[in-house]
């Protein structure tokens, strides 16, 4: 891994965003592996439809909620990237062969997104 981007974000529909703090981390940055091992701890499984769903056209449809967001962007040495997005009910990810974003499960569920993101916000500059 070359490089990551954290961002926590907080919304309220109709109000726009109350918070935002966010951090890029390089290896040898003094955060860098108490992020690692946050996001290795963490476990997901794929949904069986992924496989097929990746290659369809499609918007999900969500109903407007206040929610909590944490997105984490990878970067690998050959600049290929993954996107992780935990909270606000859903949990997905990006597809490596369509850059699409597929949902997944999070062991532990919501109760667990909320758990790290209380963990990573004090860590995580505020951005004015």
């Amino acid at each position: 891994m070359a490089a990551i981007n954290i961002r926590i974000s907080c919304a309220d529909p109709g109000q726009g965003q109350k918070e935002s703090r966010n951090i890029g981390l390089l290896p040898g940055d003094p955060l860098w592996k108490n992020i690692l091992e946050e996001v290795e701890g963490l476990r997901f499984r794929r949904r069986l439809g992924n496989l097929a769903r990746q290659f369809q056209e499609g918007v999900i449809r969500t109903e407007a909620t206040a929610k909590e967001t944490l997105v984490f962007y990878f970067w690998d040495s050959s600049g290929g990237t993954l996107m992780l997005q935990l909270g606000a009910g859903r949990i997905s990810y990006t597809s490596r062969y369509t850059g699409g974003n597929l949902p997944a499960s999070l062991s532990g569920g919501e109760k667990a997104a909320q758990a790290l993101i209380e963990r990573l916000r004090p860590l995580l500059p505020e951005k004015s």
